[in-house]
């Protein structure tokens, strides 16, 4: 009976250590996990780390690059939530890998921190894809129990630049050819240009033309006593209008009589009766 409950009490606490053991899960990523660049661009990506609520207290790790599409200009481990660094970051150019390991003492880290942070240049257009290998993520558990899961690779695309089009250049002299001996230079038709509406001078009336049209001294309405308003279409004054009128009509009546007076003449003459001797 007692080696059944011990045998129990094994079982269970085996059992408990297993599950405890393999609810831990550690992972790695990056920020920003992907993005659109051009060549030329500089851009920073975190390393973060994410304990999923178990404490750690030691890492390491190797994060890859390709050197031929971007180069490291900078890394920093300031704000890292290592204390205590076995080997700081540090990059190589010639392989593309920055490695690292560090720790810091109990009770440990838990939670999502930051590693380190590098910034980046773009070389060639191309995909830029980054990850991390032979990483070991030790739980504070007094054992060391490498809790490391997975990471998330990052992934950016380079693009090259878009042309950028300015003024064409003059020609050197020494590119214009002189013209030939002998050679016309070639007429260069202007373009026809399509006729507009036809446009007439306005014509004023005589109140309002500018202009002395009776010659009287004053122009144009109000000065000149002859206009009504600005658009009367004559000058002359109205006693100079009544006077030619009566002047017209006595001058008819005048002609009429003369030439009732001279055909009366000449009917009591009676031309009729008169005879021309020839020569």
């Amino acid at each position: 009976m007692i080696r059944r409950a011990a045998s129990i009490v094994a079982v269970s606490v085996f059992t408990l250590i297993f599950f405890a053991r393999a609810s831990a899960a550690a992972t790695i990523s990056f920020d920003p996990n992907t993005r659109a660049l051009e060549v030329g661009d500089e851009f920073e990506v975190t390393v973060k780390i994410n304990t999923q609520k178990q404490a750690i207290n030691a890492l390491e790790g190797v994060m890859v690059y390709p050197k031929e599409r971007v180069e490291i200009i900078a890394l920093s481990s300031a704000n890292s939530f290592i204390t205590v660094w076995a080997r700081e970051p540090a990059f190589n150019k010639l392989t593309g890998r920055v490695e690292f390991a560090g720790g810091l003492p109990a009770p440990g880290f838990t939670g999502v921190g930051e590693i380190f942070k590098i910034r980046f240049r773009g070389l060639r257009s191309g995909a830029v894809s980054l990850n991390v290998r032979n990483v070991r993520i030790l739980a504070n558990d007094g054992e060391g129990t490498n809790i490391f899961t997975s990471a998330k690779t990052a992934l950016y695309a380079i693009e090259e630049p878009a042309p950028v089009i300015g003024p064409t250049p003059p020609l050197p002299p020494e590119a214009i050819l002189p013209p030939i001996e002998g050679e016309k230079p070639p007429l260069i038709e202007a373009p026809v240009m399509p006729l507009g509406p036809e446009v007439r001078p306005e014509v004023l009336p005589s109140c309002a033309d500018g202009y002395d049209n009776d010659n009287d001294g004053r122009v144009d309405y109000p000065a000149d006593q002859g206009c009504g308003s600005l658009s009367d279409q004559t000058e002359t004054d109205p006693v100079s209008k009544l006077f030619k009128r009566v002047i017209s009509a006595r001058m008819s009546l005048m002609i009429e009589r003369i030439i009732t007076r001279i055909l009366a003449v000449f009917s009591i003459l009676n031309f009729s009766n008169f005879e021309f001797s020839r020569p």
